[in-house]
């Protein structure tokens, strides 16, 4: 028995052998409703389910955020270990596993107050988390800038 696999083609092929005008299944009705249209339909559902919600003036500052990008360098620098990149990229990532995040929503200018403290009473916490990162890193080869 001839074993024949069936294609997505096949009928494509059929109608080109046949002389019949081949035919976009983007353009096809059919193919919008059955196919193009639910995928339309989850995008929105899943796009309104995720979106944050602002009210007002409202931002939220990521404050651990803040202080790894403010001494990351430092601590690399103090360590000696490479800053390329790559190895950039991997000790922020490593600094943003090992730290947890502190978010703070500021709705005027009397929060940054808040945030300015926050920001104080979590440097030396940071500090440290990132020093332990560099120390991590220290005997990995340097490379190239």
């Amino acid at each position: 028995m001839l074993n024949i696999k069936k294609t997505n083609k096949t009928a494509s092929v059929l109608r080109m052998l046949t002389g019949e005008k081949p035919e976009n299944p983007m353009l096809n009705e059919e193919f919008r409703e059955d196919v193009l249209k639910p995928i339309e339909d989850l995008k929105k559902r899943s796009g309104d389910d995720t979106k944050p919600e602002r009210t007002g003036r409202e931002t939220e500052i990521n404050i651990t955020s803040e202080l790894i990008s403010e001494w990351l360098p430092s601590a690399l620098d103090r360590f000696k270990c490479c800053k390329c990149s790559r190895c950039y990229a991997e000790a922020s990532v490593a600094a943003f596993e090992k730290i947890e995040p502190i978010k703070v929503k500021v709705k005027g200018p009397e929060d940054l107050e808040k945030v300015e403290q926050i920001k104080e009473d979590n440097r030396r916490r940071v500090m440290m988390s990132l020093v332990s990162v560099a120390m991590a890193r220290k005997n990995l080869p340097v490379h190239n800038k």
